[in-house]
């Protein structure tokens, strides 16, 4: 990721896996200086988009400024899924039925601590993610998301995040990394755990939220990235919402 401020605007350009180039929607534009700045973007850009990720609210200025310039898509597999953190948190209702199975078998079968993190506990972390990675298939972005982990964990106290590692049998065994956007939303980035434990995705997700975002009303869990197993997953939790993103060229 490379930025640059450009007419009082930030400027973010990405770059894909393929070595191409595109933009995020242009932080802090006007009215005013849109068509000024997305034309000085089309000299950078190499990909096929011109922006990715844009939100709706953008859209919507882009289309009523320039009805017939740009071709717009839905980019389903980035939509992120929001939830109600009360339901999360008390996994209650017939359609919640299997997590709140999985987490109660979870707690009755297991010797298990949770621990908040601190500086010493990065190992174990790091432990969590090589062991989840290792057994994964080999696909490309999930080194890039591994790398990116690793950087969370080593700057971690530049952030401010929130993470918790579960022990089962005093064997580190998940995590999770989130954030506090506003009084309204918070967001999960990264959640790993030993899929062989039953209940342990279901214990650390409720933990997770009710130990830190009791009082926030959403959280935001992020994307399937088209991933149909990770889709299903996010889907059983049943969402209240997705928030849709758009792709620009």
């Amino acid at each position: 990721m490379r930025y640059c401020i450009y007419d009082d605007v930030l400027i973010i350009r990405k770059k894909e896996l393929d070595g191409s180039y595109y933009f995020l929607q242009p932080i802090g534009y006007r009215i005013d200086n849109l068509d000024k700045i997305l034309n000085e973007l089309k000299k950078y850009k190499t990909g096929e988009y011109l922006i990715k990720y844009a939100e709706s609210s953008f859209i919507k200025d882009l289309t009523t400024l320039f009805p017939d310039k740009y071709i717009i898509k839905e980019d389903k597999d980035n939509f992120d899924y929001i939830y109600d953190t009360k339901k999360l948190i008390s996994l209650s209702g017939n359609s919640l039925s299997k997590k709140r199975n999985n987490y109660n078998h979870f707690i009755k079968n297991n010797d298990y601590k949770v621990k908040l993190y601190d500086k010493s506990l990065i190992r174990d972390c790091i432990y969590i993610e090589e062991n989840w990675y290792k057994k994964c298939p080999k696909l490309s972005f999930l080194s890039n998301e591994t790398e990116a982990v690793y950087d969370i964990l080593l700057n971690f106290s530049v952030f401010n995040f929130q993470c918790m590692i579960i022990y089962v049998y005093n064997e580190p065994c998940a995590f999770s990394i989130g954030e506090i956007l506003n009084k309204n939303m918070a967001l999960i980035h990264i959640e790993k755990a030993d899929r062989s434990i039953r209940g342990l995705y279901n214990f650390i997700n409720k933990c997770f939220a009710e130990t830190f975002y009791k009082d926030i009303p959403y959280i935001n869990r992020e994307e399937d990235l088209g991933i149909e197993n990770l889709r299903k997953a996010k889907l059983s939790y049943n969402p209240i919402y997705l928030e849709p993103k758009y792709l620009i060229k």
